[in-house]
């Protein structure tokens, strides 16, 4: 009953799917990185003994100008712990991004902490001359109902992620969910639509059930990156779709794909009257 009493009013066909919908361009995709830092000022809740929190603790004074001696450190009020994150294609040098604090030894909580100066890289690099992607230090903050031994800190970009998705004239589209119908189907439409421009058919190929070719038109070559958004736009018809109805009771909303055909109606119950065409 819910659910029909917005009939009258949310009935609408699912939105047109365009390109950008369907697929991501190669080199666009998130890049993860990772590194272990300190948090300090912990109230009696960071690691117990945990030999590694000690080796960074005393690389840390080290690097401050402070030696100490090569004995254990009897400190409960510092956690060892892994920060990780992602950096997109596209960000910046400068630019802040959310990172993920999580405990690496036995502390209980890192509730009220705050991170030490750290540096992220690529995970399991192996290179002894390590890029630095991020950094990160200050107050850790927690979201409630979150585990006491995670948590989230502010992150800058140091070094951008090089991305290049244009290369010789080409770029490469990699569909979400490949098969061989959507990327004939994907590719045909993109062509359709630079036709226009280019005078043929050829912009798009695919090269697997997964991986579309584009080959940027000459006339374009000069605005990359009005192409890419002009072909992002690229709508696809999808004219074998069956008939659909999805209702969500959640939020009571009816939605209708342009398939469906629905006849006359009138609804009533109690003080609701749903009157659909020229239902008497």
């Amino acid at each position: 009953i819910a659910a029909l009493a917005t009939f009258a009013t949310c009935v609408s066909p699912l939105q047109a799917l365009t390109v950008k919908d369907l697929v991501q361009i190669q080199g666009e995709q998130e890049n993860e990185i990772s590194g272990q830092g300190l948090v300090v000022g912990l109230q009696g809740t960071g690691d117990k003994k945990n030999p590694l929190k000690d080796v960074m603790l005393r690389a840390w004074l080290h690097n401050s100008g402070l030696d100490v001696p090569d004995v254990d450190f009897d400190s409960k009020n510092v956690a060892l712990v892994n920060i990780s994150g992602r950096i997109s294609a596209h960000s910046g040098k400068g630019q802040k991004i959310p990172l993920t604090v999580s405990t690496v030894g036995d502390s209980k909580s890192i509730k009220g902490g705050i991170l030490l100066y750290a540096e992220l890289y690529y995970p399991g690099s192996p290179s002894q001359q390590k890029t630095i992607f991020a950094t990160a230090e200050g107050p850790l903050m927690m979201t409630e109902g979150q585990m006491e031994t995670v948590a989230k800190v502010e992150g800058i970009i140091y070094t951008p992620i090089p991305s290049t998705v244009i290369r010789d004239g080409q770029l490469r589209l990699l569909l979400n969910s490949p098969n061989y119908v959507d990327a004939d189907r994907v590719s045909r439409q993109i062509n359709q639509h630079f036709a226009r421009l280019t005078g043929h058919n050829n912009t798009a190929k695919p090269l697997t059930a997964g991986i579309i070719q584009i080959d940027v038109p000459e006339q374009m070559a000069t605005q990359p990156i009005s192409f890419i958004a002009q072909m992002k736009k690229v709508p696809i018809l999808f004219t074998d779709v069956a008939p659909k109805i999805i209702i969500n009771t959640r939020n009571n909303m009816v939605m209708l794909n342009e398939k469906v055909e629905v006849s006359p109606f009138a609804f009533a119950y109690k003080d609701l009257n749903v009157v659909v065409g020229n239902a008497a």
